[in-house]
């Protein structure tokens, strides 16, 4: 149990950047209110690691999306 948020954390943001579509950061923004809420309530002491969790996931799929692209266009 204690590992689902972060890993929704990690992998919505992995996911998103590498594979979505043209609104993908409002999903993202969308998704994230649950975690928000979460945070708020029973971890505000540690909110750097969930957002250190959203910029890794960020980084992972962004450099994902930019390899799947440039495969892509050859």
């Amino acid at each position: 149990m204690i590992g689902i948020v972060p890993a929704f954390v990690l992998f919505m943001f992995f996911l998103f950047t590498a594979f979505g579509g043209k609104k993908k950061y409002w999903w993202v923004g969308i998704l994230l209110l649950p975690v928000v809420w979460f945070v708020w309530k029973f971890d505000l002491a540690h909110w750097y690691f969930y957002v250190g969790l959203a910029l890794a996931g960020w980084i992972v799929g962004w450099i994902i999306g930019k390899l799947i692209s440039s495969f892509r266009r050859k």
